[in-house]
């Protein structure tokens, strides 16, 4: 599992916001047949939680929100830490077959 150092999310809007870089950051840290689990934070407002969509080959396969407790998170000093989300897929990734995901992170203000 990769962490970044910590990050204390600037002003909405600000010049300090654009040199920190994306406004979304975050990491898979699983990826098993079943499921997908990581992390994103929002850094221009660390109280919302981001939106996740995985797509498999174009389709969609699994949602969820990015709003789980992670004390990896918390102990790094990454925002409030509830930052984490795991969601299934259905149908489960088939061993050995070649298959292309997608997974897309966003906010609900875009």
């Amino acid at each position: 599992m990769t962490l970044v150092s910590p990050v204390q999310p600037p002003a909405s809007g600000s010049a300090a916001a654009a040199a920190v870089g994306p406004r979304l950051h975050g990491a898979i840290d699983v990826i098993r047949p079943d499921r997908i689990a990581g992390w994103v934070i929002d850094r221009s407002d660390p109280a919302a939680h981001a939106l996740i969509e995985v797509r498999r080959e174009g389709r969609v396969v699994a949602t969820g929100a990015a709003d789980r407790p992670r004390r990896d998170l918390q102990a790094a000093g990454i925002g409030t830490g509830s930052y984490g989300f795991s969601v299934p897929l259905d149908p489960p990734l088939e061993a050995g077959m070649d298959f292309t995901l997608c997974i897309r992170a966003h906010v609900p203000d875009g």
